[in-house]
């Protein structure tokens, strides 16, 4: 046992045997198969594992979070940078070998189809932590995971609390829809998703009606789903935070959806909706009394003077307003 383990051991045992633990791993003081031995020895009682940027997260990693089962409560994989898609299979491949190889001096051949952990870098993210089923937060931002993964993850887990796929480059459409099969999902981010329809937005809204956060930012909406949109505020009326960043189809018939349904709204980000104007913030100021923050920046229909005014009568609520040049 190397000294570097022994010390990780003997400092973090008793944090790692806690019920519930937020572990993170520095990376100069760890490699992989360290890191690996670390979770084995420590963490049989985990509940969360948070592995943010960390590029120790292999397949002896996901096979050791897949014997927690029932047990693992939240997942943060955020931009992990072997979550891939058709090629994780092989960097998780590749990494094993060579780990193999640096511990036992020993060159591996590199045609073996296994390599000690029992992988045949064919198997994808889903169908090597099946055993996950009682999830409540499920972080994917950053990566490059598999649709098909995501949904699996998704279906596999219908206690899901909150979701983060934003970035991912993923269908938003088969995500929305998977989602709507959770009944208590309270955050999702969907931040720059690709093909999503109207229709999924509308699975969600019947779904998840206790949605508490949702960002939506940078999807692309026609105008023709203005009413997809007004239909998420009847549906979801206890959302707290909205991001329709750069939605151009957003217009004011939208907004006063939010404010004649969703009464405990706070956060709403409007950047770049050009299609609002100042008449329908001034409705939505009158009615969600409980607003703090209010993105309305590069909205052009929106002047100054209507800010400054919103400004003096709620002086509670921060508003941004950045100007084209």
């Amino acid at each position: 046992m190397s000294v570097c383990l022994s010390v990780c051991l003997s400092v973090c045992l008793s944090v790692c045997l806690c019920v519930s633990t937020h572990v993170s791993t520095p990376v100069r003081s760890m490699n992989a198969p360290l890191y690996a031995r670390f979770l084995e020895v420590c963490c049989q009682r985990l509940r969360r594992f948070r592995a943010v940027c960390s590029p120790l997260v292999n397949v002896s990693t996901l096979l050791f979070l897949n014997s927690l089962g029932e047990q693992l409560k939240e997942l943060d994989l955020r931009s992990c940078s072997l979550i891939l898609d058709n090629r994780m299979g092989t960097q998780l491949k590749r990494l094993g070998q060579q780990y193999d190889s640096d511990v036992s001096g020993d060159d591996e051949d590199e045609d073996d189809e296994e390599d000690e952990s029992g992988f045949d870098g064919g198997r994808t993210l889903a169908e090597l932590v099946p055993r996950l089923t009682q999830l409540t937060r499920l972080n994917l931002y950053g990566t490059l995971i598999r649709v098909d993964d995501a949904v699996t993850l998704i279906l596999n887990n219908p206690n899901l609390e909150h979701v983060n796929v934003g970035n991912c480059n993923l269908s938003g459409h088969a995500i929305a829809e998977a989602l709507g099969t959770c009944p208590n999902l309270k955050s999702l981010d969907l931040w720059r998703s690709l093909d999503f329809h109207p229709e999924s937005l509308l699975a969600l809204a019947n779904g998840c009606p206790n949605l508490l956060e949702l960002d939506l930012g940078w999807l692309r909406f026609e105008v023709k789903d203005q009413k997809c949109l007004i239909e998420l505020a009847q549906k979801c009326p206890h959302l707290t935070k909205l991001f329709l960043t750069a939605v151009r189809s957003e217009s004011d018939a939208e907004v006063m959806a939010l404010a004649d349904n969703c009464k405990n709204l706070q956060q709403l980000d409007l950047l770049g909706c050009s299609r609002v104007t100042s008449d329908s913030i001034s409705y939505l100021l009158e009615h969600c009394t409980s607003m703090k923050f209010l993105d309305i920046s590069f909205c052009s229909n929106i002047k100054q003077e209507h800010v400054d005014a919103w400004r003096v009568r709620c002086p509670n609520l921060a508003i941004k307003k950045s100007f084209t040049s």
